[in-house]
């Protein structure tokens, strides 16, 4: 129980609220409740329902891109927020859908379209000793 309560503490302060799913999905199913949280590298997926102190989903920075956007459709509006966009993010051949309001939305794009090209990753590398 305390794993628990570090867990939701630690996401929920550091973190913002989200649904995520995988493609390919059918209607509504598929839908998960959690934080997502950013890092210089990467995206870190925490499920509401899970008890592990490490993220459940990880997505790099490099191999990000928004590759649509959409409203939520009728079915999906029962459960979700009035103020959510559905992002389309396809990550190294993955395809995942993030339902995200609109400051979740602008800082998703924002930190993806500002991630330092791969070309620049490789040379400011730091060298292992």
């Amino acid at each position: 129980m305390v794993l628990v309560g570090w867990r939701f503490l630690r996401v929920r302060a550091t973190g913002a609220g989200i649904l995520l799913r995988k493609l390919p999905a059918s209607g509504v199913h598929g839908w998960r409740h959690g934080a997502l949280r950013y890092s210089g590298s990467g995206l870190e997926f925490y499920k509401l329902r899970s008890v592990s102190p490490a993220a459940d989903i990880r997505f790099p920075r490099t191999g990000a891109e928004v590759t649509g956007r959409r409203d939520p459709a009728a079915g999906e509006r029962a459960f979700m927020p009035a103020s959510v966009r559905i992002v389309e993010l396809t990550v190294d051949g993955g395809r995942y859908e993030l339902a995200l309001d609109g400051h979740g939305e602008t800082a998703l794009t924002s930190w993806i379209e500002s991630a330092p090209s791969a070309r620049q990753e490789r040379r400011f590398r730091p060298l292992d000793r």
